[in-house]
């Protein structure tokens, strides 16, 4: 797995409660290989949120198209995906989401498989952005 370098940006992704939204931070892109699709894997008896990176859908997977080109990414991108579900479930085992709040995630990732891993025991509380945000 990869471990981050001092002073490198966080493998990340943040939970937007509030909007159903989970955003993946652009340097965890790059760390997963700019993939075309992302799924999301969540492991509630170790209490783990996996990101999977693919240049395909996975068959029968619930894989998500990513939308951005490598210049929106470049220009400071990050990509959103909105699932009520998802959190909802994350808000189930974990006992601690607020629907006011948003959380970041952060985490490593294993390169040859593409996954990023981010312990939902790391949750950390941050301020939500203005309106746009």
């Amino acid at each position: 797995m990869m471990k981050q370098k001092k002073g490198a940006k966080p493998i990340a992704v943040t939970l937007d409660m509030a909007r159903r939204r989970i955003r993946i931070h652009k340097e965890t892109l790059y760390a997963l290989g700019m993939p075309a699709y992302v799924q999301f894997l969540v492991n509630p008896d170790a209490l783990f949120l996996a990101t999977l990176g693919s240049d395909k859908p996975l068959l029968y997977g619930t894989a998500n198209k990513v939308n951005l080109s490598n210049r929106e990414i470049c220009a400071g991108h990050s990509i959103e995906f909105y699932s009520k579900s998802l959190l909802d479930k994350l808000m189930e085992i974990t006992g601690q989401l607020r629907m006011d709040r948003n959380y970041l995630l952060t985490g490593e990732v294993d390169r040859v498989n593409r996954v990023a891993y981010f312990s939902l025991r790391s949750l950390e509380q941050v301020e939500r952005r203005g309106r746009h945000g």
